[in-house]
């Protein structure tokens, strides 16, 4: 991914075509591209780019155009991002407006002019020179949502763990002490590789500590949502997204097309088997699975990896809607904002592996810091650059001279 975005910025473009690039990036790399985006360097540069985050859109986007899957057109918008989105329902308010006239005076002429349903829209378009009526607007609605169990006692105590990364000689984390619980709302956030889905890994027992213990409550129920899907769903099998709830859950066809409908996932893909369905698709499973799952700590694992605009913030109100403990691992920064009373630790970092940011505006003066240092970073590769180039030039002069 980082090769393949490095070879599209390294030819210098004209026309710079982006399809989700914060997809797999870290927050320093994703900085670091919006700022260089907004940078002299791509002056010249043309940047058409498909994104779900919204705050890489606020960083380096001049202009919005907007996919509207119900209308089957293209909304187009100059300016903030986060004004587009909190229009979202003045702009279906005014297109609902809009067809109601439309539809009433297509009644009226059929009822007092004496037309046919045909000839009454021929008329309205004629007078009103549009070359199509409008259809009636419909709302992109997805909630998330994750009924807890009623038992908010079960937890998971971490009690002076350690472990080392097979294959290397440092532990990742030493002595951590700390328990999970109904109140717990923690994001996990750093660089790429800091140990972020390994902490996650202990806490739902895919991993052993090398010392210590991760002791859940016997009557835990944990919710997992992993951004590489395999392990949580049937993708070895034929059996489809409904399939896969009722015998999961023993809940009805109803109730199982009912999640996943809410979960975002269109009814056309509800019985396509879950191993022929997109990485966004599965994700919609994935959420459909954990509003079944009635648990009592949910960890996850970069959830928003896969999700559009809306469904991010949907995300946010159904997690903070939730009754039990979060852990979330993550590179989205609207969605570490967005979590309410929320803890942020730093993984890879302190004496034990994790930092804890203090609060409130922790995370705020972490994000400007990382800023800051992919800022001097880029400056000091630059030097180095201008350096080589320097002295590449005195070695041809000096090659030349000795002729």
């Amino acid at each position: 991914m980082r090769a393949a975005l490095a070879q599209a910025l390294f030819i210098s473009p004209g026309l710079l075509l982006l399809d989700e690039p914060t997809n797999h990036l870290d927050l320093p790399a994703t900085l670091w591209l919006a700022s260089y985006l907004s940078s002299p360097a791509c002056a010249k540069t043309a940047t058409l780019l498909v994104t779900h985050s919204a705050d890489f859109v606020a960083s380096c986007a001049t202009d919005l155009l907007h996919l509207d899957h119900f209308q089957k057109k293209i909304t187009t918008h100059k300016g903030d991002v986060w004004n587009f989105l909190n229009g979202a329902d003045d702009r279906f308010k005014a297109q609902s407006k809009a067809f109601d006239a439309q539809q009433k005076k297509l009644a009226e002429l059929k009822s007092k002019g004496g037309l046919s349903a045909e000839k009454a829209a021929a008329k309205l378009l004629k007078d009103s020179r549009a070359d199509a009526l409008l259809e009636k607007p419909n709302v992109y609605a997805v909630k998330f949502s994750f009924p807890s169990s009623e038992d908010d006692r079960p937890c998971i105590a971490v009690l002076d763990a350690s472990y080392t990364i097979p294959g290397r000689s440092e532990p990742m984390y030493r002595d951590l002490r700390f328990s999970v619980h109904a109140k717990s709302r923690v994001a996990l956030v750093g660089p790429n590789g800091c140990g972020k889905s390994t902490l996650l890994g202990l806490l739902a027992g895919r991993l052993k500590p090398d010392s210590g213990e991760v002791s859940p409550d016997r009557s835990l129920t944990l919710g997992r949502y992993d951004q590489h899907f395999d392990e949580l769903l049937p993708v070895e099998t034929t059996k489809h997204a409904t399939k896969h709830l009722e015998d999961a859950f023993g809940i009805s066809t109803q109730e199982a097309r009912k999640l996943l409908g809410q979960s975002g996932l269109e009814g056309n893909a509800h019985l396509t088997p879950v191993k022929n369905l997109s990485g966004g698709q599965k994700s919609r499973v994935l959420f459909a699975q954990l509003a079944a799952t009635r648990a009592n700590v949910l960890v996850l694992d970069e959830p928003t990896n896969h999700l559009d605009l809306e469904s991010v913030e949907a995300l946010i109100e159904g997690l903070n809607a939730f009754k039990g403990g979060v852990f979330v691992s993550t590179h989205d920064a609207r969605l570490v904002e967005g979590l309410d009373e929320c803890e942020v630790w730093v993984c890879g970092e302190g004496e034990t592996g994790v930092r804890v940011l203090p609060r409130p505006n922790g995370f705020a003066r972490y994000r400007d810091a990382v800023e800051r240092e992919v800022e001097e970073k880029v400056e000091r590769a630059s030097a180095e650059a201008k350096k080589r180039k320097s002295g590449l030039k005195d070695r041809a002069k000096g090659r030349g001279g000795g002729k």
